[in-house]
């Protein structure tokens, strides 16, 4: 293992392949994985290369080897060891998130939580009793939280990273999500809606946004603060003509007006008849109290949001793509639909 993981990382093709056959044949066939170790090695391996030299078939290789051992043993911190996040992170730092990657990262984490949750169903069997007391629900709890806190911003970090939104995708919905305290799936979020305010959004931020909603994690609070922030930044992807963005918003909007009870909120407030709004908006009656002007700036946000996004989506015409098409057109029947 030691001799030929380094070579994933060759300059030479062929010494990539042969190397990454043989660990993954070795991986395979063993009947026990020290993650330690081996993750000592490639994340060793990794810093000789220069980490910002790995080229883009190296990098898919040590995705799929971090994948093949996090599933091979039962190791519940696997995803917040320190070689791990640096090579995940320097990997999407080099190469982007739009690199085939998603996909391979949502499996990894998603066969992950599975290897886990199965051997904590079977606890008897001998290759977790060294993981017994890491399986109780307790530590599980604290891995999962220690585990998310790695892939939030740090040091001098304000904005979450594509790399890092990628990693948090991929672990909603597992384990590592569930088994988190509310004040870790609460920072989670509140990056995304960092991230929408600034409008420093990335496709992949917005598939996190839309995997949070699709968990039923968001409040119908915080939807309403993602609805009126994501026209200015479709607006910006649609005058850039960033296809992807427009696509990734649009799939977006979409979820959340799926979300049936912010629906109901907003079709409430839009459905008011003339009259009464007339009569809240002029204070025909005397002095409007709280609750009235929070209802009337509702009113005029959902309306004013409505119609930009409605402007917005009309002129999204500029890829003809039938993926792009088939996206906008189901943002605009959401849109039109409430």
């Amino acid at each position: 293992m030691e001799v030929n993981l380094p070579s994933i990382f060759s300059e030479n093709s062929t010494m990539r392949a042969a190397g990454f056959s043989i660990v993954m044949q070795i991986l395979q066939n063993a009947t026990g994985v020290n993650v330690s170790r081996i993750m000592s090695v490639l994340g060793r391996s990794y810093d000789e290369k220069g980490g910002d030299r790995v080229d883009i078939d190296s990098a898919r290789k040590a995705i799929e080897i971090m994948h093949m051992v996090a599933v091979r043993d039962v190791y519940p911190r696997f995803f917040s060891k320190v070689e791990v996040v640096k090579v995940l992170l320097g990997i999407f730092s080099k190469h982007g998130v739009l690199s085939g990657f998603d996909e391979s990262v949502e499996s990894m984490f998603r066969r992950f939580s599975n290897a886990i949750c199965f051997a904590k169903a079977n606890q008897r069997d001998h290759h977790v009793l060294k993981y017994f007391f890491r399986l109780a629900n307790f530590n599980l709890m604290l891995d999962s939280q220690d585990t998310i806190r790695n892939y939030l911003p740090s040091g001098n970090e304000e904005i979450l990273s594509p790399g890092k939104a990628l990693c948090l995708k991929g672990m909603v919905g597992t384990f590592i999500w569930k088994l988190s305290s509310q004040r870790e799936m609460q920072k989670v979020w509140n990056c995304v809606r960092i991230v929408f305010e600034t409008q420093h959004v990335e496709a992949i931020h917005a598939a996190l946004a839309q995997k949070l909603i699709a968990v039923n994690y968001v409040s119908n609070e915080e939807l309403s603060i993602l609805f009126t922030a994501i026209a200015p930044v479709l607006e910006n992807a649609k005058d850039a003509r960033n296809g992807g963005l427009c696509r990734a918003l649009c799939a977006l909007l979409t979820t959340l007006l799926m979300n049936k009870y912010f629906v109901y909120k907003i079709r409430a407030l839009l459905c008011l008849n003339s009259n009464y709004a007339v009569n809240l908006f002029s204070a025909k009656y005397g002095v409007l109290d709280d609750n009235d002007k929070l209802l009337i700036n509702l009113y005029k946000k959902f309306v004013i949001t409505r119609e930009k996004l409605q402007s917005i989506l009309a002129k999204c015409n500029f890829d003809d793509s039938p993926l792009f098409a088939h996206s906008v057109a189901h943002a605009k029947l959401a849109v039109d639909s409430i």
